[in-house]
């Protein structure tokens, strides 16, 4: 998942319930929109080749979430 606040959360969801595996802030919320709430990532993540793409207002960042030995 991706939330507003620029995280990526992996995690699992079952009818149990919601685990999370880990959290990672990939890109800053910017002020531009809903300054009230500290700003916001309202545009949808990009997932490739094991790689996400996520965007602010300012700036496209990329991710490797391939496995690493």
């Amino acid at each position: 998942m991706f939330n507003e606040r620029g995280e990526l959360i992996i995690s699992k969801v079952s009818p149990k319930g919601f685990e999370q595996i880990s959290r990672a802030k990939l890109i800053d919320p910017t002020q531009a929109q809903l300054g009230q709430r500290g700003g916001v990532c309202w545009s949808h993540p990009a997932y490739a080749y094991k790689h996400i793409y996520a965007r602010n207002d300012r700036e496209l960042v990329c991710a490797d979430l391939s496995a690493k030995d």
